[in-house]
């Protein structure tokens, strides 16, 4: 759902980008100087093109701002599996990481038998370990039951 957010947020900004830079030509060609129109008579068929081009530029800006959060989404997604990846090659080395970091997810007894998880247990059991003296491990912000 975030991902529809971003990409929502890029095609706005590339309109305003596209808007921004149509309302310059247009400043350009009231001042006097005829930037477009000589495009027209100078360059025919190629230079209408360009006149097209700028003109839809608000809705080639919401493509571009779409794209440019996909390749930055995909980016960072890469990045968050590449420190999952080295998380648990650290924390459990007889794991076999390239069996488990295939972006797929697993329940309960499928973690358990893959080794990624050393027990199941329901929230009131891990509390009351912990009110009862159990002794916990911190690891980047994770509470991990020590052995």
């Amino acid at each position: 759902m975030k991902k529809y957010i971003y990409y929502g947020f890029g095609g706005f900004i590339g309109f305003v980008c596209g808007v921004g830079i149509i309302l310059i030509f247009y400043a350009v060609e009231k001042s006097g100087h005829r930037i477009l129109s000589d495009l027209v008579n100078d360059h025919g068929f190629i230079g209408r093109y360009i006149v097209f081009l700028v003109n839809n530029l608000h809705f080639i800006g919401i493509g571009l701002g779409i794209l440019m959060v996909n390749v930055m989404f995909k980016k960072e997604l890469e990045e968050t599996h590449d420190l999952f990846k080295d998380f648990i090659t650290k924390n459990r080395p007889s794991l076999d990481v390239a069996k488990v970091a295939t972006g797929e997810h697993w329940y309960g007894t499928q973690a358990l038998d893959l080794g990624l998880i050393d027990e199941i247990q329901t929230s009131d059991d891990y509390i009351i370990q912990a009110q009862t003296g159990e002794q916990f491990r911190h690891l980047s912000g994770l509470v991990v039951i020590g052995r």
